[in-house]
């Protein structure tokens, strides 16, 4: 049985329309949307790498279809039973079909989403046309309604499992789009505690290795760190000492611009923080010093022989 039927503009994740299939509240179907555009930002994402058009999402007895209509810019979010796949996967071509045929209220949206309620009868003419070629010739009974069962307010368990299932799939989304080793760790271990709490064991181990082997690149990352700092340092005080009573802007500061400018790039790949900019612009002063006095350059080698050597606060 399909319960709801989602339309989302691809750009904005603005839904247009919906047309459920047992009651609900507007208030609640409002809120249960937020949950599906969550879901439509992690599956686009799959897509923009590569995969197939279509994505189905199985959770417990019931089956999230998505898929796209690039023409007109937007995606469908169908919610059934998980017994109903392969049929409504063939019924997908009826729905596209009849979306395709007003296509001119999604090309000319104006944001009256009423303009929408058009599509309400050629969309349940064709769920209903399914229903009466059922083998039983009606609609399965016995099964809790969907949306009602995870807003039920005697049921608080499901409410819960809704709103980590929610969370979860936004951290997902977080996790793939960032390349911040110390982030994508704190996203991996909350991705860990709620897959614990939605006994998703396959999700839980998936993430305990990944978080394990990020802890690892990490450490490693805070050693090249420290390394490429002692050589900064290093670098300097052999120039300093090779000059004598020389001007500091007459000596040659490669080899501690190099090292610096490396501490740099290497903190960029583990924080967003900018702070490795102002790294990346003193090792760039070491080596186009022409505009500099003597007295502003000695500040800055002064800065940089300052620097803090314990590498967590490059991190704060």
């Amino acid at each position: 049985m399909i319960y709801t039927f989602f339309i989302y503009e691809k750009d904005s994740g603005l839904m247009l329309y919906n047309i459920n299939f047992q009651y609900i509240n507007s208030e609640k179907v409002a809120l249960f949307s937020s949950f599906f555009g969550a879901i439509n930002a992690f599956i686009s994402q799959l897509m923009l790498r590569g995969a197939k058009n279509l994505k189905n999402i199985q959770l417990g007895d019931y089956i999230v279809i998505i898929s796209s209509i690039l023409k007109l810019n937007v995606d469908l979010v169908i919610i059934a039973d998980s017994t109903d796949e392969e049929i409504i996967t063939r019924l997908l071509p009826k729905f596209k079909e009849v979306i395709l045929a007003h296509g001119d209220l999604f090309l000319n949206n104006k944001g009256d989403l009423n303009t929408f309620k058009v599509l309400d009868e050629p969309i349940s003419e064709i769920i209903t046309a399914r229903k009466k070629k059922s083998v039983n010739g009606q609609v399965k009974e016995g099964k809790e309604n969907f949306l009602t069962a995870i807003y039920s307010k005697t049921d608080q368990k499901t409410e819960e499992d809704f709103h980590y299932t929610h969370e979860k799939l936004l951290l997902l989304l977080d996790y793939n789009k960032t390349n911040n080793l110390i982030k994508k760790i704190s996203i991996g271990k909350r991705i860990i505690e709620l897959s614990e709490k939605l006994n998703d064991e396959a999700i839980k181990i998936e993430f305990q290795d990944k978080v394990k082997e990020l802890e690892s690149n990490l450490e490693n990352s805070k050693i090249k760190l420290r390394y490429y700092l002692e050589e900064t340092k290093k670098a300097i005080h052999e120039v300093k000492n090779s000059l004598v009573n020389r001007p500091l802007k007459e000596g040659n500061f490669r080899d501690a611009y190099m090292n610096l400018y490396s501490f740099s790039s290497k903190l960029k790949k583990i924080t967003d923080s900018e702070k490795h900019e102002k790294y990346k612009q003193l090792a760039t002063h070491l080596i186009e010093k022409e505009n500099l006095s003597e007295t502003e350059f000695a500040k800055i080698i002064d800065t940089i022989l300052n620097l803090s050597e314990n590498i967590e606060d490059y991190f704060k």
